[in-house]
């Protein structure tokens, strides 16, 4: 062997030498393993957050739940989602993050949502906690009530939060202030007790809402039928209710406590402020009856200290009374026929009974005499006289004209001063209207006209002309409440009505 095979050798044997031991430090620095890529982001547990939340009822959140490894990375899992109360009601996952969007029900209460790992039995909770809305308010339907004694009203009560939306499964109580003239259950169902006012209070969660309940004892039996008449209507003003009891065009009259007769508790009240034409309720109140060629109106009535009325020759309108020939709503200043019952205050109120009846008039023959030549004419002035009472006759404008036939007591029986006939006192006011016959087509000047104040016969007139033979089928059969003040009312004043009744003839 030659001297450099040998060292060839030699160095072959160092350089083997040198890599063992070089790996044999390399080893005692780092064991060497084998390494699973594809294990190595097994999420060995589960974080859901946020760990707890509180929540209003039906309201939202998002919750994440995210697996993590051994080392604290992002791991691989599947999340299936658990609730005891409200749901899930989206999941969505995106780079190892599983997102659940859960709703709350509608009980208040806790609940848990629980994020299930599969596969590996992995889980995390959180906590939500339902938190009751406040009641803010409570509104109680109807508002209010007017009921006879006996009668029932069911009243419902909404608790609402702070923004006027409803709350449901709210405990509602309810109690009423005064149990004598009205009672409730626990389900608002108001039963009438007795005359008067009372405030059913509905309570939820210490808010409150009330409805007032009116009880009104009934108006009380009409007045018996008067010897040979009868009733054909009769108003106590007892409440507004007015459409019940046949009355139209207006239901909306004001009655009143403060003032009435005795044995009433209400009244009708008629005020005038100042440069009114008429009541605050508006104009005029209609109610129909039983046709008749008689008619008999009986009230009471009672004026201001400082009723003034219209401080005209002429005015105010107060009852009217229409016929057949017209239509339920017929203008009342131009008709057929139309009786007025009235006064006329001249430092004292002067009882008035006026008759027009415009339509009937023969404009092409205005001022002519026509009572020998047609009974197509008028009987209340512009085409004759009949019967001999005064008469007007005046242009309305346009030259169509209208007219009147109007009587008046002697004297002032309404005083302006405390003592007998005092206006500031009740008085009972009756008037009677009885239709003249028809012979042979023609009119006969054989009507009727009177009026009483407080029982006394102050206007009578037995040959008076309301009618022609063109209109021998006429009869009264509409009452107007209608107070008017053409001119405008100079002063805030007031008149008060009770009683009223409508018949064929005076008891």
């Amino acid at each position: 062997m030659t001297f450099l095979h040998k060292l060839a050798q030699r160095l072959a044997r160092m350089k083997t030498w040198w890599m063992i031991t070089a790996l044999a430090l390399a080893a005692c620095e780092r064991p060497i393993a084998a390494v699973d890529p594809a294990t190595s982001r097994v999420a060995i547990r589960l974080e859901v957050s946020p760990a707890t939340v509180t929540l209003l009822p039906n309201q939202t959140t998002d919750l994440t739940a995210v697996g993590l490894t051994a080392s604290g990375d992002t791991g691989v899992v599947t999340v299936v989602w658990t609730v005891t109360g409200g749901a899930i009601v989206d999941t969505s996952a995106t780079g190892g993050k599983h997102y659940g969007r859960y709703q709350s029900g509608s009980t208040p209460g806790q609940y848990t949502v629980v994020a299930h790992g599969i596969p590996g039995g992995l889980s995390d909770t959180a906590t939500v906690t339902v938190s009751a809305v406040p009641v803010a308010a409570v509104t109680v339907s109807p508002t209010s009530a007017s009921l006879a004694p006996g009668a029932t009203q069911q009243l419902s009560a909404t608790p609402q939060d702070a923004n006027g939306n409803p709350l449901s499964g709210r405990p509602v109580t309810w109690i009423s202030n005064n149990s004598a003239v009205a009672q409730v259950s626990g389900t608002g169902l108001v039963t009438a007790v007795a005359a008067g006012s009372a405030t059913v209070t509905a309570t939820s969660e210490g808010k409150s809402g009330s409805a007032t309940i009116t009880v009104t004892a009934p108006p009380p039996p009409p007045p018996p039928p008067p010897p040979g008449g009868t009733i054909l209507t009769h108003e106590a003003f007892e409440d507004g209710a007015f459409a019940s009891r046949g009355w139209y065009d207006n239901t909306g009259m004001t009655t009143t406590t403060a003032q009435h007769i005795a044995g009433s508790t209400r009244a009708l009240e008629a005020r005038f402020t100042i440069g009114a034409t008429t009541p605050t309720w508006g104009g005029a109140a209609r109610h129909l009856f039983p046709a008749t060629e008689s008619v008999y109106l009986s009230y009471w009535v009672k004026y201001s200290a400082n009723w003034v009325g219209s401080g005209q020759a002429y005015h105010p309108h107060e009852f009217l009374l229409l016929t057949t020939e017209n239509d339920a709503y017929v203008g009342p200043s131009f008709t057929h026929l139309t009786a007025y019952v009235e006064h006329s205050y001249q430092n004292g109120g002067i009882p008035v009974l006026q008759l027009q009846d415009g339509q009937n008039i023969d404009q092409g023959r205005v001022a002519q005499d026509l009572t020998a030549i047609t009974e197509s004419r008028s009987a209340a002035g512009c085409n004759g006289n009949a019967d001999g009472y005064a008469t007007g006759c005046y242009d309305t404008g346009g030259g169509v004209y209208n007219n009147e036939k109007k009587w008046m007591a002697s004297r002032p029986y309404l005083m302006p001063a405390p003592g007998p006939g005092y206006k500031n006192d009740w008085h009972l006011v009756e008037a009677y209207f009885q239709l003249n016959s028809i012979q042979n087509g023609r009119g006969v000047p054989d009507g009727v006209v009177r009026y009483w104040f407080d029982g006394q016969l102050v206007i009578e007139r037995t040959d008076v002309l309301l009618r022609t033979g063109a209109h021998s089928s006429m009869k009264f059969n509409q009452l107007m409440i209608a107070p008017y003040i053409g001119s405008g009312s100079s002063v805030d004043q007031t008149m008060w009505v009770d009683d009223l009744t409508v018949a064929t003839a005076r008891p």
